[in-house]
């Protein structure tokens, strides 16, 4: 499979250039290089149109002495490429960058050749013209840039400028282990070779902050000579240096160490060399000779399964000491280099170190077949078969895996050395396994502690003499919610594999099934070099390395001594972040589990035929999600049709669900208010359920659009509850409505406003609440922050509150910077739902393209939001809005519409809804939305109305899928994984179009930026479609507006981006004022607290501050109150800031959620009595810390290390403060604020509205809580019981060979079809020809049920399809009130609402008999009610 996948990749080959011929030269060296040619004659060589003004006619006299320099090129025609040019030139020197411009006047285009040093050859110039090389060539003018490029540069501390290169030329240079802090195990010597300056000499690059070292490793076979591997270099960044270390033994060379804090990254030159030039491209760097290397591996060790105990001829990711013998003339240059990096905050100590021979590390052999043991389990006769092991000296070391995965943690991050580690360590950690030690995980947790840590321990050893680490006790395996579970998490980068200590996470439908096995999951990312990021999609085979290892991994697994993980399957945000979920097989229990059995328990996919559709089936089930408590009923499903007009389904994805069960769920998640809308997983169900009242009982009802494919049943899980959050614009959203033709002034206005308000929030505290009741965010943090100036901690300047408001600041100004994140406060960022009365006008197709659309013919929308004004109380709004999503590319994107009041729509708030009639539905308009799960804003300020109301709308029909002859198969998963990591040019894509839009004059409707705008949706869609958006370099802008921080080809942008960057100077966040501020004294005098609540307050707290600490070490957050917000002021290495605020918060709240439960099991309750002394207790430890670490920044003390000093008063050194606002509300209600009056006015209130309606809910489902518990999941659907773990399989839909519905073994045939028509606006004649009646009724009815006409949520009547005259209708379950849409609409009618027996007894009994009339008289009396 991986030679197939490297000829997918493109491996490394010769490529031809743009004449054809194969290039094997090397470019960069000066004596391989052909003589050059005279200048052709004949009338084929055109000559540019006219000469620049300006023009050179002699080589400047600098030119030779030029270490950088470069030339311009004016005239090229239309067609030259970046390959044109280097043909051109390459003969006479070395070419570092290339960039073509398109020029904004409309002249031709011009070009900027660098080279470096000057080319000595200069027989290219010929009185002011060259010739460019193409089909066919021409002459072009050339001018000689005056001024060197080579003008020094500058250091943060001198202003008098700096070489922009040092030449570093070594004798050798070592691969190598620091072991101690004195000494450094060689595990490789490369030597210097002359050719090495052909291709680049050693150097310290100051404009790119790094070094720059180049070598040639050989392997060595045995009876052979050496074997050359071709040149190769090692960029270590300025910032990637931990340490750096000047040698200067007598007699010897000088010599330079540097030890790195991660590996860095490596490159190999193109052998044979290659331009790398892709297709039409405008600019080319010397970088592009190059291609990613990740290691040097023996010819007889082919790729295995990913682990520390690989061997390898060069170890990149491990050997991350660097022992560099400098010769005689950089030797001399010490004293200047060391002045230099000394500005960039990079000091040279001088150490003396001893070398020590390589040797292999005896850790691996002493640790082989260590996995015997389960992780938690009491294994006796392993015991005593050890103890027996010991006294025959036996050097085989059994370790639990628990205990050996930790080790590993530690080895992979660098805490331990595997060189330094003895078998007395591993008998010692043996032992600490063992009774009665074992019953508290001693070993593992000695090791967490190191791990906790983070530094390197010399001697390991020492770990058992650290009462610290004998005493760790973290607990934060216990106690967990029942919806987390710890993971374990594995990065892979090129170089490396780390394992990660493991965490609470929230659980999926997988990992709940398996959740005795959750030891044998791990979760896995792939990553480029910590410090470079993400993996980035490439074109070009530069990367192909990279992608090859994360195949090998995926293909051959992860391996730790017997333990073996394979790949799972991912998820569908999880692919996006390039990770996946891996499994070890395992045969405890009835039988075993493996991969393939898992895949197979998730669901039915056999008739999936397209790989992309079939990831994205498995990945449904690894969505994170919340089961319903087994104590709610969940008794029926009712099928209900789609709406749809041809291609577009205006349901798409939205199903109904009952206000009873909606209230059951808020109840079960601590909701104050019941939801309006959920997300869900059901099955192989997904989408938005909305809550309607006319949905009785625990009912759910579920449209064919919804249901993906066929699965076992496993109750309704939650994905997450609708809520309001505040609206904002970005630079896309910015771009459209710009091009729309929003003025300028209107965004900057709003910038003004911001701006000033966020200045008076921080020292007004009725400014902050109005801000932060206004400037809600998507994890309505900001409200959490209202409640407690509410209740006086602004005031009193409280630390933790005075933090987190210079925390919300400092961010909302940060993302106004990046992003134009401008808040809109007459906004909404909410849910989208559909309106099933049919009662708000659709899109006409008619209206698409005018500028000037009457209100009255715009689709409409209804959104009910909280009101500020009134507490708990809400409002409608109506009028002109704008809708769409995000992220919005395409000027049709946003759509304008008319929000309106409907009474029968005011059960429904936080959520928008959406026509269900219309030429085609608006949420497929709004950049391919659909309402599955999919968030809209909704903007009401009419200063960003834009005066094109309807500018007509994309089709993002996406292409047809890519389909596999056999169908899908775990390899063909795994190649789906690499191709998507090499092809997702999304960002890219998105990048070139902020700024081509940004640079044309017609903004976003630019030719280009439109043809982008297609290319994004394809982008998005290949996780679907398996069709990547190939890249085309021809869409590369000109030129990069400075708000982008591009620095090459920058202009300053005047646009409205431009000034609106332009506007914001960051706030920098500093926390370290805020631990001098006093704690509030309202808490701490309330209660005389014992020693024995303050004992247990704090033993609580140590763990809490235990497991924080550890996941902002993995999360990469420099500080608690990041954590605690989800406003992470640093820029993610992966995935976007909002996913990564999505994550943090998950985090965040499984920590918080855990955290709670210890505190009130502690206390025994949770009522203000119960946990108020024990907050306050909480309180009061957390000042008292902060108290003692105050005292130490003042006076010299004597630190956990030993030695004697002042601590820092920064968020590293300083105790964490968050832990007593895991309570935030009682805290509130103890120092006597707000909180307590209006808590008890709203319980009250939901209280009473809870009692009622759970009688309600108890009447209607009695019968069922009877029953056993399990019995509480059965379900029904028509009729026919469905038990927990059976198929769920509600529609024979395109996904499924079959062609009826299978119900727990049986077939049952589609139900009879349930239409209440509805006539909006269409001739009354019509609606019969709308009714798609059952074929197996001879004559259809409709029955109008006595009693039953105010039953629908419109006021109207329900109209069911019954059979001829004469025969008894009976009804069953509540009737759905569906809706007929105007004529054009196709109905998919599925749902069984009514029973019918013609000439037979009734099926059920006590039900209601119904009037047989005709169809016509039927659709009379049904319309005489609206005349």
């Amino acid at each position: 499979m991986l030679p197939s996948l490297i000829d997918k990749l493109g491996a490394p080959s010769s490529k031809k250039n743009g004449a054809g011929n194969t290039r094997t030269a090397n470019p960069s060296a000066t004596a391989d290089r052909p003589p050059a040619t005279r200048a052709p004659q004949g009338p084929r060589y055109s000559r540019p149109p006219q000469r620049p003004l300006q023009h050179s006619t002699t080589i400047p006299p600098q030119w030779p002495s030029q270490r950088d320099a470069s030339i311009t090129l004016r005239g090229l025609k239309p067609k030259t490429t970046a390959s044109d040019i280097y043909q051109s030139f390459e003969r006479y020197g070395n070419i570092v960058s290339i960039n073509i411009f398109d020029d904004v006047q409309g002249r031709p285009r011009y070009a900027h050749v660098r080279f470096k040093p000057a080319p000595s050859d200069t027989s290219f110039f010929r009185q002011g013209e060259c010739i460019i090389h193409g089909n066919p060539s021409y002459f072009a003018w050339i001018e000689f840039n005056k001024k060197a490029e080579d003008g020094g540069g500058f250091t943060p501390r001198r202003r008098d400028g700096c070489p922009t290169t040092i030449d570093l030329d070594y004798v050798s240079l070592k691969f190598g282990v620091q072991i101690q802090r004195d000494s450094i195990m060689v595990k490789k010597e490369v030597f210097s070779k002359p050719n090495y300056k052909a291709n680049g000499t050693s150097h310290i690059d100051f404009e790119k902050r790094k070094f720059i070292l180049y070598f040639e490793p050989e392997i060595t076979l045995p009876g052979s000579t050496p074997l050359g591997l071709g040149q190769m270099r090692a960029d270590i960044k300025f910032s990637n240096i931990k340490q750096l270390y000047r040698i200067d033994n007598a007699g010897e060379r000088s010599a330079l160490v540097i030890t790195v804090t991660d590996p860095p990254v490596y490159w190999k030159i193109r052998n044979p060399i290659a331009t790398g030039f892709r297709p039409d491209c405008l600019s080319w760097e010397a970088n592009d000779l190059w291609q990613r290397a990740i290691e040097v591996r023996g010819l007889d060790a082919p790729p295995g399964p990913a682990s520390l105990e690989e061997v390898k001829e060069i170890d990149f990711g491990r050997w991350t000491t660097y022992w560099i013998d400098l010769d005689t003339a950089t030797a001399s240059m010490l004293p200047n280099i060391e002045q230099l990096l000394r500005d960039w905050n990079i000091t040279i100590k001088t150490q003396t170190f001893h070398l020590v021979p390589s040797k292999e590390a005896e850790i691996w052999r002493l640790l082989k077949g260590s996995q015997d043991t389960q992780p938690t389990e009491l294994n006796v006769s392993s015991f005593w078969a050890q103890q027996m092991a010991w006294l025959e000296e036996n050097t085989t070391s059994q370790l639990a895996f628990d205990v050996r995965y930790q080790l590993e943690v530690c080895l992979s991050h660098g805490v331990l050395i595997e060189y330094t580690i003895t078998s007395e360590f591993l008998k010692k950690l043996v032992e600490l396994s063992q009774p009665p030690v074992c019953q508290s995980n001693r070993a593992r947790l000695i090791l967490e502690y190191a791990a906790d840590r983070g530094k390197t321990i010399w001697n390991p050893m020492g770990l058992f003499d650290n009462e610290t680490a004998m005493n760790y006790l973290p607990e934060t395996s216990t106690r967990l919610p029942s919806h987390c579970i710890l993971m374990r998490k594995v990065v892979v980068t090129p170089t490396k594999i780390y394992f990660n200590t493991p965490t609470a996470e929230m659980t999926n439908r997988v990992t709940r099934k398996y959740r005795t096995l959750t030891d044998n999951f791990i979760r896995v990312q792939f990553t480029d070099e910590r410090l470079e990021g993400r993996v980035k999609g490439c074109a070009s085979d530069r990367d192909d390395a990279i992608y090859q290892r994360a195949y090998r991994v995926l293909d051959k697994g992860i391996k730790m001594g017997d333990v073996h993980w394979e790949f799972l399957a991912f998820g569908n945000s999880q692919i996006r972040e390039n990770g996946a979920f891996f499994f070890r097989q395992s045969s405890d229990g009835p039988g075993t589990v493996t991969c393939d059995s898992i895949r197979k328990w998730m669901g039915k996919f056999s008739h999936i035929t397209v790989i992309a559709k079939y990831a994205a089936r498995l990945g449904q089930c690894l969505s994170t999600t919340r089961p319903l408590p087994p104590t709610i009923p969940l008794h029926k499903i009712v099928r209900i049709p789609d709406v749809e007009n041809g291609k577009f389904c205006f349901t798409d994805g939205v199903g109904k669900i009952s206000s009873t069960l909606m209230l059951l769920i808020a109840e079960a998640w601590n909701i104050t208010f019941p939801p309006s809308a959920i997300q869900f997983r059901m099955g192989g169900c997904k989408g938005v359920l909305v809550a309607w009242p006319n949905v009785k009982g625990t009912e759910v009802r579920i449209r064919k659009s919804q249901e993906k494919f066929s699965a076992e049943y496993n109750g309704l899980e939650i994905v997450r509850c609708s809520h309001f959050a505040s609206a904002t614009l970005n630079r896309q959203t910015i771009t459209i409505l710009s091009c729309l033709g929003v003025p300028n002034e209107v965004f900057l206005d709003l910038m003004r406003e911001q701006l000033d308000d966020f200045d008076q929030a921080l020292t007004n505290p009725n400014k902050a609440v109005q801000l932060l009741m206004r400037y809600i965010d998507e994890n309505t943090v900001s409200l959490t922050i209202k409640e407690m100036i509410l209740n006086g901690f602004m005031d009193s300047r409280e630390p933790f509150i005075d933090t987190l408001l210079h925390l919300w600041v400092a961010w909302s100004v940060k993302t106004l910077k990046e992003k134009a994140r401008l808040v809109v406060e007459k906004g909404a960022f909410v849910l989208g739902g559909v309106d099933e009365t049919g009662a708000l006008r659709g899109h006409s197709k008619a209206m698409e393209g005018r500028k000037n659309v009457p209100q009255d013919k715009l689709p409409q929308i209804f959104l009910q939001i909280p009101d500020e004004r009134s507490e708990g109380g809400y409002r409608v709004i109506t009028g002109l809005c704008i809708v769409g999503r995000n992220p919005s590319l395409h000027p049709g994107d946003i759509r304008v519409v008319e929000a309106v009041d409907v009474p029968a729509l005011n059960h429904v708030v936080n959520v928008v809804l959406f026509p269900l009639n219309g030429d085609r539905d608006v949420p497929s308009m709004c950049s391919g939305g659909d309402l599955d799960g999919d968030d809209f804003f909704v903007i009401w300020d009419q200063r960003l109305i834009p005066p094109e109301r309807s500018h007509a709308p994309m089709d993002f029909t996406p292409l047809p899928p890519v389909e596999e002859e056999k169908g899908p198969t775990s390899d063909s998963l795994k190649m789906f994984f690499v191709l998507y990591m090499k092809n997702n040019t999304l960002p890219l894509i998105a990048y070139a179009h902020l700024a081509m839009a940004d640079f044309a004059g017609a903004g976003a409707k630019h030719e280009t930026c439109i043809d982008l705008a297609h290319l994004h949706s394809k982008a998005v869609d290949y996780a679907k479609t398996g069709i990547p958006a190939e890249w085309d370099g021809s869409m590369e802008p000109p030129r990069w507006p400075h708000f982008m921080n591009q620095m090459r080809k920058s202009y300053h942008s005047r646009t409205a981006l431009g000034q609106l960057y332009d506007m914001v100077k960051p706030k920098a966040f500093d926390v370290n004022e805020g631990y001098k501020l006093p704690f509030d004294k309202r808490i701490l005098n309330r209660y005389r607290l014992s020693n024995d609540i303050l004992k247990k307050a704090r033993h609580i707290k140590s763990q809490y501050d235990i497991s924080v600490r550890r996941v902002m070490k993995q999360l990469e957050i420099a500080t608690e109150f990041e954590l605690w917000t989800g406003f992470v002021m640093s820029k993610p290495r992966i995935g976007t800031t909002y996913k990564v605020q999505e994550r943090v918060m998950q985090e965040s709240s499984a920590i918080k959620h855990q955290f709670r439960i210890m505190c009130t099991d502690e206390v025994g309750g949770s009522t203000i009595e119960e946990l108020g002394p024990f907050v306050a207790a909480m309180y009061q430890v957390t000042w008292e810390e902060v108290r003692i670490a105050l005292h130490e920044s003042r006076h010299d003390h004597i630190r956990q290390d030993g030695t004697q000093g002042k601590r820092s008063i920064s968020a590293r050194s300083m105790p964490f403060i968050s832990f007593p606002w895991l309570f935030e509300d009682i805290l509130g209600e103890v120092a006597g604020g707000l909180t307590a009056l209006t808590k008890a006015t709203k319980s009250r209130t939901v209280r009473d509205v809870k009692d009622k309606t759970k009688a309600e809910a108890k009447d209607e489902t009695e019968s069922s809580h009877d029953d056993e518990l399990e019995k509480c999941w059965d379900l029904s659907v028509d009729g026919h019981v469905i038990h927990r773990g059976q198929i769920l399989h509600l529609f024979g839909d395109d996904d499924s060979d079959d062609e009826t519905s299978s119900v727990d073994g049986n077939v049952v045939e589609d139900p009879v079809a349930v239409v209440d028509p509805i006539a909006l606006g269409q001739n009354p004649e019509e609606v019969g020809d709308l009714i798609d009646l059952d074929p197996v009724v001879p004559e259809a009815t409709l029955a109008i049920a006595v009693g039953d006409e105010n039953e629908p949520v419109a006021g109207s009547p329900a109209l069911r399809p019954m059979p001829a005259a004469g025969a008894v209708a009976k009804e069953s379950e509540p009737v759905e009130a569906s809706l007929v849409s105007p004529p054009g609409l196709i109905w998919t009618p599925q749902a069984r609402e009514v029973d019918v027996e013609v000439d037979g007894e009734p099926e059920h009994e006590d039900v209601e008999e119904v009037e047989i009339v005709p169809l016509e008289t039927a659709i009379e009396r049904y319309l005489r009610k609206f005349r």
